[in-house]
């Protein structure tokens, strides 16, 4: 009995316990740094891993950067209530990914260092929605705006001249530059060709 506890007690002594483990493996991000359980190496989180703290975070890690698929949820603060899941690169939102906001709105699409960048589609709570390119979190390039019965949003763009109703719903469609509507047109082909008179 008393050579088993020795060697337990040699074992801690030794290799340490898993908390001991969780508490050398650093995560770099502070907002999730606190307790940290996952894979670990050079004293920093590698590979998978779940690290909590003010917000959470749960996927991969590299160097103790948060890199690969993974899924953050904010916690106290400015964002709080808001989840992302998808690509990390560096610790910045990088990718394919969905961004769901505490208010319900939701973007799915690429980022580029935590900015949605390329083709992605935006849906508001309220059933509003964007399908097209963006840059820099911008509406950039071809999209369609549809915006439902009573969007507050409606009236900017009635006052702009631009967009026209289409049952229930009010539509701006064509190219847009830096969020607003550059060119009115139904398809690509058709803004390419207004374009190439301009």
């Amino acid at each position: 009995m008393e050579t088993n506890s020795l060697l337990v007690a040699l074992g801690f002594l030794l290799f340490g316990s898993g908390a001991d483990n969780a508490i050398q493996c650093r995560v770099l991000d502070k907002d999730i740094q606190g307790t940290y359980t996952g894979e670990c190496k050079n004293g920093l989180a590698e590979g998978y891993g779940v690290s909590i703290g003010k917000d959470k975070y749960e996927g991969y890690f590299h160097k103790g950067e948060l890199n690969g698929k993974g899924k953050y949820s904010w916690g106290k603060g400015q964002w709080e209530g808001d989840i992302y899941e998808g690509g990390w690169k560096n610790g910045l939102m990088h990718g394919m990914g969905k961004y769901i906001y505490a208010n319900g709105d939701i973007f799915e699409g690429n980022f580029i260092n935590n900015k949605s960048n390329g083709k992605g589609k935006s849906i508001s709570a309220n059933g509003s929605k964007y399908i097209g390119h963006y840059k820099d979190d911008e509406k950039n390039g071809y999209g369609k705006l549809t915006l439902v019965k009573n969007d507050n949003l409606i009236d900017y763009w009635k006052r702009k001249n631009q967009g026209h109703w289409q049952g229930d719903v009010y539509i701006i469609q064509g190219i847009f530059k830096d969020g607003t509507l550059e060119i009115a047109c139904s398809s690509p082909k058709q803004c390419k060709e207004k374009r190439s008179k301009k």
